[in-house]
């Protein structure tokens, strides 16, 4: 195995201090991958309205209509064009009427759902003229990244930002930081899906209407950049990001790109990620 991927895996057995996003993992198996700002282009709106991923693969990742709703009728305000689209496949048309029972007559007959009525061209189409696209951690979410259209994205349960979050600039992401947080999607939850609550909760709402500008109590909000190593969130007030950057000069180092001297708040990070046996030699 490349010694690569055995690093990568160290880090990311405590899924809390994942320092790389996974395209920029891919990239580095390469010693000069372009410039991480040259891979997909700066978000901005582009005119036509408001999309909307109804959900992901994993429902427990997945807002239910009843917040959905709620969060759709703020976000509108701030749409240049006057169209919804509400995307996904099939199965997702049953949750896509759901959704439109609870909207207000307004937002009703500017509402289109189309989950499971396109095909890759017809989805491409739609999501590369949409001023924002509000979806959970879904394929989606990420054509939408490389065709440079805002993300807003509703991370919660094993969703991670900092793992598999909308590469680019000018994307936000709601990222649910419960204790439990993140989850295996494999698993039964033990908590009642308790990083939903976060999105039901008044202090969120106040926050996306502009009332208040305070911290969330389990909730970060993240929005997406860049530094020389790839994609980076600000916006991260958590006891964990001090760990993350540092295991990122930790990574820089390894590749090359870190030359100057650093020192570590944790002395223990470089015992995590390497091993004795990356330097021991077998003779015949």
């Amino acid at each position: 195995m490349d010694n690569w991927i055995k690093i990568l895996r160290r880090l990311t057995r405590e899924r809390r201090f994942t320092p790389l996003n996974i395209v920029d993992f891919w990239g580095f198996f390469i010693d000069n991958p372009i410039k991480p700002r040259d891979v997909n282009p700066k978000a901005k709106p582009k005119g036509k309205g408001l999309g909307v991923v109804l959900a992901g693969s994993h429902l427990r990742r997945s807002l239910p209509p009843d917040v959905l709703v709620k969060i759709i009728s703020i976000l509108y305000e701030s749409v240049d064009g006057s169209n919804i689209y509400l995307l996904g496949t099939k199965d997702n048309q049953k949750l896509g009427q759901d959704l439109v029972s609870l909207m207000p007559s307004k937002l009703i007959t500017q509402t289109k759902n189309l989950a499971g009525k396109t095909n890759w061209q017809e989805l491409t189409d739609i999501v590369s003229g949409l001023d924002l696209l509000l979806t959970p951690d879904t394929g989606t979410m990420h054509l939408a990244a490389r065709l440079g259209v805002p993300v807003y994205g509703m991370f919660l349960s094993s969703a991670w930002a900092w793992e598999t979050g909308p590469y680019g600039e000018g994307h936000t992401v709601w990222q649910a930081s419960v204790a439990c947080a993140p989850c295996s999607q494999f698993e039964a939850c033990r908590n009642n899906v308790q990083c939903l609550d976060v999105f039901k909760s008044r202090d969120f709402f106040r926050c996306l209407t502009g009332i208040n500008k305070k911290d969330i109590f389990n909730a970060l909000c993240l929005k997406s950049g860049f530094d020389d190593f790839g994609l980076v969130w600000q916006g991260d007030n958590s006891s964990y990001e001090d760990i993350r950057l540092e295991k990122r000069l930790l990574l820089n180092e390894y590749k090359g790109r870190q030359t100057s001297p650093f020192s570590l708040k944790c002395k223990n990070l470089p015992s995590q990620i390497y091993k004795e046996s990356d330097w021991i030699l077998y003779g015949g």
